[in-house]
Formats: structure tokens, C-alpha cells, sequence
């Protein structure tokens, strides 16, 4: 609540950016109690870095749900990358989901939420990492566990509920009734999870051993949404399978396509439930065999076609590195080997435009027999193709280029084209 403070120094948060500067105990404004924090002058006082956070050391129990919750409020605000962000002891940022935040807007809570994974202390930060002009004020910060919000049920990831010491273990339809979260996948709608909403209770029959009072242990997986409400698959469960031969078989019966483009891209979680457990596979080798399964499937239900699939989770020198933590994947450089699952026959969408590594991206899936498709422009210069090219000429398997938008801006394909066709 930022009730306790000195000048410009809450008490309890381990540092603010440039107190007296760009952050300020506002006792004017505030959403409840005596004060708020405020933070502004960003571009006058922190031009280089752009940062005005304010961060809170907390213990907390490994592999525990925890929510996250703050009023906020704007005037003129412009910064971007605003955001309440958890930091483990190794610096693993451990929530990837950020509240959008208008220029105007009065007091409103925000919602995040994290898994410590096996931190018993984690930095907790509000602020934003890209500010600019107006004020935010932040207020009411408070930190909960989540409960069984987003509930994952299914073999690869087991409810057990037992008495405080362990000892007992309690029996779902006996001693609880199954837990389920009705809005797990369907809030707001069909399709989309949430990334806070009110947790299902875990209700108690008559009959049951558990008595009123008791202190009991749940251990339970829950879906982590990440980006904009995206949830990954479980690439070990059999389930899976069963739907991407059903989806592939849709799209061969309606729309008769020329080929397959796979979406393989961007997994950003990965490894941690029993099925992955089970397995004993690390995620570049469930990878390796899901996308060779996937192959297969698409190769059997309709002979002969293209297949494709996006350069990132099988290129060594982008998101399937060696060395590194990728989101909340599990392992370091857990993406590694991923490659080793693509047949000759897989034409790669390759996204690599990066000039100081795309050559050695290039020459890696040529290594591996693939043929590849540049995927160039992403809203930047169309001219910056040519020096794709360039650096692709004497590549054996190049065919072509791909104008590639996130902002469905289509006003720049004849430029495009020209630089691909005719050079610079």
C-alpha cells in the first residue's frame, strides 16, 4: 500500500529508480490509504536506460501458483513494456503474461500470475522497462497463492491431495470431490485461458476423512499462459497426436491445400509435467520426435504434399541454443537437438534475418538436406531482403522469399518484391 515510507523511499521494497526523480510517494493521489508510488520524468531523467521500477524481495515456496495483483493508474502514459514481472535467484523471469495498460485510465487492477519453480526467493517488480511520457501510479500490490486456478486434469498431470504430514492420502469422489476449473480454456471464451480469474474451491462431501480445520496439501499442474493468452501443448501426451492427425485431416478434406505450414514456434513452456517427467526425454528431444510425428502424420494423410515448418525451435543460433534459459522451457539450452527430427523433405520457413548469425542459420538447415524459404520483411525495411539474399547466394536449397507481417500490412509487397527480384 506504500503506507510506510521515507521521502521518497517506500519500506519494504529493496530499491525505487531515482526516488525524488522519476519515482515519488504521492500522498495526493492514491487508491486507498494514505499514499501511492508515482512514477514520471522518465525521458528527462532516465533517457539511456528508460526505467522507473520499483522492486520487492519476497521468500516464497518453490513450485507454488502465486497471484499477483495492483491498481494502477495513468495520465499521459506512453511508456511500453509496463509490466509486474517475478525474477528467480538465476534471473529466470518466471511470468511471460503482461496487463495491458491504457495512456488514461483510472484506478483499475491488474492481474499476474507465476510459479516460483524451484526459487525460494524471487524479485518482484512493478514499473516499465520502455518509459517515456506521462504518470503511472501504482497502489495496492498484494501477493496471494492462486489456488486451483487454470487446473490441468489428465494422466500426464495428477491431482494427490494428503493430510499436512503426508501420511495420508486422500481419495477424489471419497474425501473430495474431483477439482475442475469450469473457466480453464474458456474464459472469456471458448479457446482463450485467462490469466487470473476467481479459482474453483475444492469442495469436501459428507462422509470424507478430512475434518473441518484441517491443514491439507494439494499437488496439482496448471496451465501458464504467456504472450497474449497463449498455452502450449504438452508435446509427451498421446492425446495430442489424436487431434493434429484430426486437424490435418480438416484442413486436407476442406481446403485441399498445395502443402502443410507446421507451427512449431515459439514453445515457451515445456517439460515439467509427469508426462514430460516420464518420458525422460529433454524438450529438444520430445521436440525432435514430435515434429518427425508430425511429418509422418501429414505424410500419410495426404502423400506428396510440402511440408513446412518455422526456422526458431531447430536453428542452433536462435531459440534452440545450446546454452541459455528459454522462458519457462525447462533445462538450459533445453531446445538443443531439436533439429535432429527434420527429414530432408521438411522445406524450412526460415525467420533468421538477424545479419550476424543468419548466414550460420542458413548453412545449418542446408547441412541437414532441408530447402529453405526466407521469411523476410516483419514490418521493417522491404528493401533489407536484398541483403538476405546476398548472404544466402551460393546456399544450396534457397527457393524463394516469403513477405512476412505481423500487422497484416500488405502496402509494401511491391517493394518487397522489388528488392527480392531486382536487388538494390
Amino acid at each position: 500500500g506504500f503506507e510506510r515510507y521515507r521521502g521518497d523511499r517506500p519500506d519494504g521494497w529493496s530499491f525505487v529508480d531515482q526516488p525524488g526523480r522519476v519515482t515519488f510517494i504521492d500522498t495526493a493521489v492514491k487508491a486507498g490509504g494514505g499514499a501511492s508510488l508515482r512514477m514520471e520524468n522518465i525521458e528527462r531523467y532516465e533517457a539511456d536506460h528508460r526505467h522507473a521500477r520499483a522492486c520487492a524481495r519476497l521468500r516464497v515456496r518453490p513450485f507454488t501458483h502465486y497471484h499477483v495483483s495492483a491498481r494502477v493508474r495513468t495520465r499521459g502514459w506512453t511508456g511500453h513494456d509496463t509490466r509486474i514481472m517475478a525474477i528467480g535467484p538465476d534471473d529466470r523471469v518466471l511470468n511471460f503474461a503482461w496487463p495491458a495498460i491504457g495512456p488514461d485510465e483510472d484506478w483499475r487492477r491488474i492481474d499476474v500470475t507465476f510459479n516460483s519453480l524451484d526459487s525460494r526467493a524471487v524479485k518482484l517488480y512493478v514499473g516499465t522497462w520502455a518509459g517515456a511520457g506521462g504518470t503511472i501510479w501504482w497502489d495496492d500490490v498484494q501477493v496471494e497463492e492462486a489456488g486451483l486456478l487454470n487446473l490441468v486434469r489428465r494422466d500426464g498431470a495428477p491431482f494427490r491431495l494428503t493430510s499436512a504430514d503426508g501420511r495420508t492420502v486422500y481419495q477424489a469422489g471419497r474425501d473430495y470431490e474431483p477439482p475442475a476449473d469450469p473457466k480453464m480454456g474458456r474464459d472469456p471464451y471458448e479457446g482463450e485461458y485467462s490469466v487470473w480469474h476467481e479459482p474453483p474451491s475444492l469442495r469436501i462431501p459428507s462422509g470424507s476423512r478430512i475434518r473441518e480445520g484441517e491443514t491439507v496439501l494439494a499437488s496439482y499442474y496448471h496451465a501458464m499462459p504467456t504472450g497474449d493468452g497463449q498455452v502450449m501443448c504438452c508435446l509427451r501426451e498421446p492425446a495430442l497426436y489424436r487431434l493434429l492427425a484430426e486437424q490435418i485431416e480438416r484442413v486436407r478434406d476442406r481446403l485441399h491445400p498445395d502443402g502443410y505450414l507446421m507451427n512449431h514456434d515459439e514453445i515457451r513452456v515445456q517439460g515439467w509435467d509427469a508426462s514430460c517427467e516420464a518420458s525422460g526425454m529433454t524438450p529438444g528431444e520430445s521436440l525432435a520426435d514430435n515434429v518427425r510425428r508430425c511429418a509422418d502424420l501429414i505424410r500419410r494423410a495426404d502423400p506428396g504434399k510440402r511440408i513446412c515448418v518455422w526456422s526458431d525451435m531447430f536453428d542452433p543460433f536462435h531459440n534452440a541454443r545450446p546454452r541459455g534459459v528459454y522462458y519457462l522451457v525447462r533445462g538450459n539450452g533445453a531446445w538443443s537437438e531439436s533439429w535432429t527430427g527434420l527429414a530432408p523433405d521438411i522445406t524450412i520457413a526460415n525467420w533468421q534475418f538477424n545479419p550476424r548469425t543468419r548466414g550460420d542459420t542458413l548453412r545449418h538447415f542446408a547441412k541437414l538436406g532441408c530447402r529453405q524459404v526466407l521469411a523476410g520483411y516483419y514490418d521493417g525495411d522491404p528493401a533489407a531482403i536484398a541483403a538476405w539474399l546476398r548472404d544466402a547466394a551460393g546456399v544450396r536449397g534457397v527457393d524463394g522469399v516469403m513477405y512476412t507481417t505481423w500487422r497484416n500490412d500488405y502496402s509494401r509487397t511491391d517493394a518487397f518484391l522489388r528488392a527480392a527480384t531486382e536487388g538494390p
